[in-house]
């Protein structure tokens, strides 16, 4: 089957995002949100995220709590990158904390982005779209590269035949 076509495929389908907060109302309030657009997953401990992640097929982006009881948002980050799996994964950082230094350090773990608590639904949305967009770009980017690296190596043999076909041939003519 062509990548592209894959590719396609692929993309029709809505995208998955797993929110992981120890919060109820923000779970909820967060669902509701996506769920006309988005399927969504949802954890309420980091632990459960985790254990989310793999048992289920990937989600292609997560909306992580920083803090909450138990293992919090940076050490699942953390988890969830060192993870070969898992370390593509979009993370968006959703805290309460809002100090340059705790938004550095999430940034330098692996988050693209970061939402303030208490979230205004219309910017988390439009912060969502956007990095969703550039995951499907990057997907799309990698698929395409992996079609035309096929595409070489189909034409590289194509050509080795049509190489050995005019040798034999040439050798035929000269005895």
């Amino acid at each position: 089957m062509n990548l592209m076509f894959i590719f396609i495929i692929k993309n029709m389908e809505s995208p998955v995002i797993l929110i992981i907060d120890d919060t109820s109302d923000n779970l909820d309030l967060l669902r509701n949100l996506f769920k006309k657009t988005y399927k969504t997953r949802v954890a309420n401990s980091g632990e459960r995220g985790l254990k989310i992640l793999e048992e289920h097929a990937l989600p292609d982006l997560i909306l992580l709590d920083v803090m909450k009881p138990g293992i919090d948002g940076y050490e699942v980050c953390r988890l969830i990158k060192a993870n070969p799996r898992t370390k593509d994964i979009i993370i968006i950082f959703l805290t309460a904390k809002n100090e340059s230094i705790d938004e550095e350090f999430g940034l330098a773990l692996g988050t693209s982005d970061f939402i303030s608590k208490p979230i205004h639904p219309s910017i988390t949305l439009a912060r969502v779209n956007n990095q969703l967009k550039i995951k499907a770009a990057d997907d799309y980017l990698k698929n395409k590269s992996k079609y035309l690296d096929l595409e070489v190596i189909r034409r590289v043999n194509e050509i080795s035949k049509i190489q050995d076909a005019t040798i034999m041939a040439s050798e035929e003519v000269r005895i």
